[in-house]
């Protein structure tokens, strides 16, 4: 299996259908991909769990071959012979970003689909501000019981370490990062989604330094293991 093909189907609100070709079918030769296509009909689970119809049809010029994605670098499968790996010993700090953070260095920050939190205070005493699913930040900020938001943790490098360039890519603790200013670097994705502190009575309840996603990161950060690898540099 290889080459992805998504199609559609007529008269029928199903959405895009996407699958994986077998390598016997010929990606370049569409009449061959309609025939597969065809040949597995009664077999295509819908999202909804469902199956196609007989009276279903493929939209033939509905058929498109999905280009491979470029880039090497997955998140939570980043290549490790194509990036810089760090050690620990290159970072002074793991954190959240602040809202200031986020601000200044936007334009160099990867949108990533999704809730995440800042380390910024919000309007009230049991808010704090998030980066919504667009990419802005959202100044009046989530109640810190949610637990749909993401924790996106941002790294502090240490100037002996802080030479890549912004936007170039590295691995730590198996993860893909992003340099996004001199000296910081945030995750490509999430570590986990959860609240930022349980005990939302208390006055300090949207403070960073108290909070429960702070202890959570120093713990992640402790159970990070160095493989000593560098890498190479990309």
């Amino acid at each position: 299996m290889g080459t992805k093909v998504s199609f559609g189907v007529v008269w029928q609100m199903y959405g895009r259908q996407t699958i994986e070709l077998p390598d016997t079918v010929n990606a370049d030769d569409k009449q061959a991909v309609r025939e597969y296509i065809e040949s597995i009909w009664d077999d295509l689970p819908l999202p909804s769990g469902e199956y196609l119809m007989e009276s279903d049809e493929l939209d033939p010029d509905s058929i498109v071959i999905e280009e491979p994605d470029p880039d090497p670098i997955k998140i939570g499968k980043p290549d490790p012979g194509q990036i810089r790996q760090l050690k620990k010993d290159d970072i002074l700090e793991i954190t959240l970003l602040s809202a200031e953070e986020m601000d200044a260095a936007k334009e160099n920050i990867p949108i990533f689909e999704g809730w995440w939190w800042l380390r910024t205070p919000g309007a009230r005493s049991d808010y704090v501000r998030c980066v919504n699913p667009e990419g802005d930040i959202d100044n009046d900020g989530r109640f810190v019981c949610g637990d749909m938001v993401g924790v996106r943790p941002a790294l502090r490098i240490r100037p002996a370490s802080a030479d890549l360039p912004i936007g170039s890519k590295f691995l730590f603790g198996e993860l893909s990062w992003t340099v996004i200013a001199p000296g910081l670097a945030l995750c490509d994705g999430y570590l986990c989604t959860m609240y930022f502190r349980k005990f939302y009575q208390e006055a300090d309840a949207n403070m960073y330094e108290t909070s429960d996603i702070r202890k959570y990161l120093n713990e992640w950060f402790a159970g990070v293991e160095d493989t000593g690898n560098m890498g190479v540099c990309g």
